[in-house]
């Protein structure tokens, strides 16, 4: 199933299905207003796409206060000769992968 966390109706439905895995692309400005309703959905991993690092830290910050760990990462060059980097990341959370 897929869903719009940002998408107040698609929250509400997301939040009545459990998840095993949650797949985030977020806009340049990441996904602060989001992590609530993901800790909604309480999922045991995420994959964390951004094009931001700024942001992207910021978020992993806030995730690792919920119990998520990042497990890998990795950048990806799309745009060569530019300075934008797509980079993705996978968490774990602690609690759920013992």
């Amino acid at each position: 199933m897929t869903s719009d966390l940002g998408n107040s109706l698609d929250l509400r439905a997301a939040s009545k299905t459990e998840y095993d895995t949650v797949i985030m692309d977020p806009p340049r400005t990441g996904a602060a207003s989001l992590i609530s309703s993901i800790n909604r959905i309480n999922p045991e991993r995420i994959v964390y796409v951004s094009c931001n690092s700024s942001t992207l830290a910021r978020d992993l910050d806030l995730l690792k206060n919920d119990g998520y760990y990042l497990k890998s990462i990795r950048m990806f060059d799309m745009f060569p000769q530019t300075y934008h980097i797509e980079t993705v990341a996978c968490l774990e959370h602690r609690e759920k992968n013992k």
